[in-house]
């Protein structure tokens, strides 16, 4: 755009005028003008009033000229002026979503000039003097080429519709390892795509037709001496035959000697492109660490993906007959382990550079710049050599007429093959792509954005039947996701879980919950450790024990098991795995539908408490009292249990005294016929009356003695628990009380943790005279921590200091002592010491021995921790709380949360709280927070290093081209 401005101005001048000239087609030229007027200081701000000069020539004489005002005060239009030519218009290609259609994505934009009203008053630029060849293509776009002789055909008409395999068995015009695409960010190596030669397409095992040769219709017999693997299955007419080299999905098989050689060089090339991410990584961190913010290679280096997905290709497809999947993606390999040979600096790779320059620059496919990437990479690629095209308008440059010319042949054929194009047996991201905008081209055929065509492709019958398994397979895992939450992706994963890890199955449903704020807050070091320790989940779920001798040679001979045995067996190791505690466990309360439900199951709680401290001495002697499962708990601390129990005594009383009375009346009968019978008998029950539910006893809460005393006596009932504060709990109390929950909640945890700490070391417990439960499931030695002689026990005094630190449990069932904790290196010593006794310490060491920087047990033992740092205490505290959870998995269980000590006032009622509350305004009851799994983080300062020269010929503060 010109600029043509008057001589300066004689003083106080009445106008300053401002001329733009713009061209058009007819012998009409235009003048835009703004006349600038001015004012006095003072009075006003100078205004700008548009004009539009129109000048005619009709055989080079002056015809008319007229001057029209442009602004909002006169819009009129000029009768004489001719219509201005329009220039097409591009489409901006908007951002889209992974999941949006890739047929609404609109083509780039070439390069323009800024103002589109101005463009035909531009003269055309200059051709850059490193210009090679341009190609035109429709709409008057074209390519301008650098560091190339190829002029790319337009391949956005066959791209933008569906089309097949070529002859040559490549993609036709979807083929993007041969035909220039535009520039993917994620994906700069794919300009550094080898296109192969003449001689290379024909005969190169990389680039070639399958040959009949390579192929055979059916396994290949063995040969006498070779020692290979036999397939019982594929016997035929008593003449032995190798497994089957390749897939199914195919209609041949590789040879032997080629499924080797193929194999060996996709192991070659794994090994390379993970070596190639490791150089890349390394270099990008130390030599490449201080590249400037706006730097290309920076930019490039942030966001450079690993071709993951053509690696899973390779090994898909290196034994399969489908040639051009496998070539397709050792190609993209190839590319990226070349185009770090070439980024990295000089030096820092000798051997990847040096195979990354016996391909020559011109050989690469190359890349198509459109937009604001031709200010920022076009210099990267010409640097580096690489064939590069800029996608702009071709009016806007003076192009020399040798540069310009016809478009070249495409790299492939793109002649329909029916043949290929019918075949439908194989994967379907191993056919070409449906109508795709040419932007989205690449990504879509490598995989990274959905097709289109995904739920309409037409597939074979054997993958439609594959499809239907997979869809099928797919719901069963969206609905044990729904369960666990995010476990995993693998059906197979949750289905062992399930079956083989009722503790894990537990744990994984209900942390797919939202943590209530009531709920207890977890220790931060504890919850990392928790996420650590999901690594070693196979720990906890191992595979269940079979009834027969699996390390037998003939175990798969075997004659079948009656599966009645076999589900005993099952059954019996489950029961063993099975989730039991003398304590409510925590997801009993907070897992509760609803807040009214939680408060109801609280407050029985409460007042059980000294009932369930009590049970600990009572499973050792009665065999009716035993540790609880989760759903007996849900069951027991609810009203429709003591209802469903009401009803049932009170038949098996009514049946009871009806047989005594037929039996004192002479009358014979079979007394176990009789009572089956009279179960369904309708009789007068009792009103039921939930204040008095202990009224009909139960063996299983109670235990037996006590419970026939409670049935026995009119007026009895058992002892019932009380708040710290002396308060009775009831659920007006605690339903407005969410503190006083958060309290007894962190309470009960604490308790049951102690009890599971005590079920890791039942044999040092034993050997301290702590008897076991008389239960053939329940003979874990718990002691009970309200028997001051029992809690004097060296192990069991070490459980009471690691749980409650300076307190112990009252007769009142409630914490007394100091709220102070221990200090660290003595708690540290406890812990260590209960895990290094634990039954499974041997197990744990053995499974953790490759790890490294794992504490044996040994280390532990001998170390009093007196001397450690607070950084060195970091240390062994994380390690501990690692070893307390793979201790737990050893134990099939999955360990109980340790949580903050709980504070006296969050054991007492509101208004008790209130009267003991002291009068200094900054002392507050303290209130539960919102807890979450925290983590433990910790911030490394890196070391600063300083970039190496060779990375790039530009000096650093014209490295790149930002937008």
């Amino acid at each position: 755009m010109y600029r043509l401005r008057s001589q300066p101005p004689r003083p106080q001048p009445y106008f300053a005028f401002t001329l733009v000239s713009r061209y058009t087609a007819s012998p009409w030229y235009s003048i835009s003008f703004s006349a600038v007027r001015r004012v006095p200081s003072g009075k006003c701000s100078p205004r700008r009033i548009p004009y539009e000069l129109e000048i005619g020539f009709v055989d080079r004489h002056l015809l008319m000229v007229s001057t029209v005002r442009t602004d909002a005060r006169n819009t009129a239009p000029n009768p004489l002026t001719a219509p201005k030519r329009q220039l097409p218009k591009f489409k901006k290609t908007p951002a889209l979503p992974a999941h949006a259609p890739a047929t609404s994505q609109a083509a780039p934009q070439p390069t323009a000039s800024s103002s589109c009203s101005l463009q035909h008053s531009m003269p055309k630029k200059a051709a850059p003097p490193d210009l090679t060849v341009a190609v035109e293509w429709e709409q008057g776009t074209g390519l301008l080429g650098f560091c190339t002789t190829y002029r790319p055909p337009d391949s956005r008409p066959g791209i933008e519709k569906n089309v097949s395999f070529g002859r040559d068995g490549l993609w036709a015009w979807h083929e993007y390892t041969r035909q220039p695409q535009l520039l993917d960010h994620t994906a700069a190596f794919t300009p550094w795509i080898k296109i192969p030669t003449a001689d290379e397409a024909r005969n190169s095992l990389s680039y070639g037709r399958a040959a009949m040769r390579d192929v055979s219709a059916d396994p290949e017999p063995i040969q006498e001496g070779q020692d290979a693997a036999v397939d019982l299955k594929s016997i035929k007419g008593g003449e032995k035959f190798k497994r089957g080299m390749g897939s199914v999905n195919g209609m041949y098989r590789t040879t032997d000697a080629l499924h080797l050689e193929l194999e060996t060089r996709y192991k070659a090339l794994q090994n390379e492109c993970h070596r190639a991410t490791f150089l890349f990584r390394r270099a990008a961190s130390t030599k490449m660490g201080c590249l400037d913010s706006g730097s290309v290679v920076r930019r490039i280096i942030s966001d450079l993906r690993e071709p993951t997905r053509e690696l899973l290709d390779l090994a898909h497809t290196y034994f399969d007959i489908c040639w051009t999947a496998h070539q397709r993606a050792s190609a993209v390999v190839q590319a990226y382990i070349d185009f770090i040979g070439s980024l990295l600096p000089e030096g820092s790779a000798p051997s990847l550079a040096h195979q990354t320059a016996l391909t020559p620059k011109t050989s690469r496919r190359g890349v198509v710049l459109a937009d604001k990437d031709i200010d920022t990479y076009l210099m990267f690629f010409k640097r580096h050599e690489i064939p590069v095209w800029a996608y702009v308008a071709l009016d806007q440059f003076d192009i020399p007429k040798d540069a310009l010319g016809p478009a070249d042949a495409s790299r492939c054929d793109v002649s329909d093959c029916n043949y290929l194009s019918n075949q439908k047996e194989l994967p379907i991201r191993w056919y070409p792509p449906p109508a795709v905008a040419w932007s989205l081209l690449e990504a879509t055929a490598r995989g990274y954005l959905p097709r289109p065509d995904e739920e309409t492709f037409e597939r074979g019958d054997q993958a439609t039947n594959q499809k239907r398994q997979r869809v099928a397979l797919d719901n069963k895992l969206a609905k044990v996701q729904r369960e666990f939450g995010n476990l995993g992706t693998s059906l197979e994963r949750y289905q062992q879980l399930r079956v083989r890890s009722p503790a894990a199955r537990s744990y994984y449903a209900n942390r797919a919950k939202p943590r209530p704020s009531y709920a207890p807050v977890i220790l931060s070091e504890y919850a990392a450790a928790e996420h650590e320790a999901g690594r070693y989940i196979d720990l906890l779920a191992t595979p269940l024990q079979h009834i027969l001798d699996e390390n037998d040679p003939g175990f798969f001979m075997a004659v079948k098991v009656d599966p009645t045995k076999l589900q005993k067996v099952v059954a019996e190791q489950l029961e063993q795995r099975a989730i039991r505690s003398f304590i409510p466990p925590l997801h009993v309360f907070t897992g509760a539908k609803s807040w009214d439900k939680t408060i109801s199951m609280v407050v029985a709680t409460v007042r059980m408490l000294p009932l369930l401290l009590a049970r600990v001495k009572l499973a050792r002697t009665d065999p009716h009292v035993v540790r609880l499962r989760p759903k007996d708990w849900k069951a027991i601390l609810t009203r429709e249990y003591w209802y469903q129990h009401w009803m049932d005594e009170q038949r098996i009383q009514h049946i009871t005294k009806t047989l005594q009375m037929r039996t004192l009346a002479g009358e014979e009968f079979d007394e176990v016929q009789e009572r089956l019978k009279m179960k369904d008998v309708k009789i007068q029950f009792e009103h039921y009356d939930y204040d008095v539910f202990w009224k009909y006893g139960s063996r299983l809460v109670f235990g037996e003695a006590e419970s026939n005393r409670l049935k026995s006596t009119a007026d009895a009932q058992p002892e019932f628990g009380e708040l710290l504060c002396g308060c009775k709990p009831t659920y007006e109390l605690l339903h407005k009380d969410p503190d006083l929950v958060f309290g007894l909640l962190t309470w009960f945890n604490q308790l049951r943790l102690a009890h599971w700490l005590a079920d890791l070391v039942p044999s040092a417990l034993d050997k301290e005279g702590i008897p076991g439960g008389v239960d053939s499931y329940d003979a874990q030695c718990t002691p009970d921590f309200t028997d001051e002689f029992e809690v004097q026990k060296p192990t069991v005094a070490l459980i009471q200091s690691v749980v409650m630190h300076k307190q112990f449990v009252h007769e009142d069932c409630f914490p007394e002592g100091s709220s102070e904790e221990l200090d660290d290196h003595a708690w540290l010593k406890s812990f260590s010491m209960i895990l290094t006794r634990a039954d499974y310490v041997d197990v744990v060491d053995q499974y953790m021995a490759g790890p490294k920087g794992w504490i044996p047990a040994s280390c532990l033992r001998e170390n009093d921790f007196c001397a450690l740092n607070e950084r060195e205490c970091l240390k062994v505290e994380e390690h501990l709380y690692l070893r307390y959870f793979l201790t737990s998995f050893a134990a099939k269980q999955w360990p109980v949360e340790m949580h903050f000590l709980p504070t006296a006032s969050t054991l007492r009622c509101s208004n008790c709280r209130t009267a003991r509350q002291p009068q200094n305004a900054g002392q507050g009851v303290p209130s539960p927070v919102a807890t979450g799994m925290a983590a433990l983080f910790q911030n490394d300062d890196a070391a600063g290093c300083l970039y190496d020269e060779g990375c790039s010929g530009e000096d650093l503060e014209r490295e790149g081209y930002p937008d």
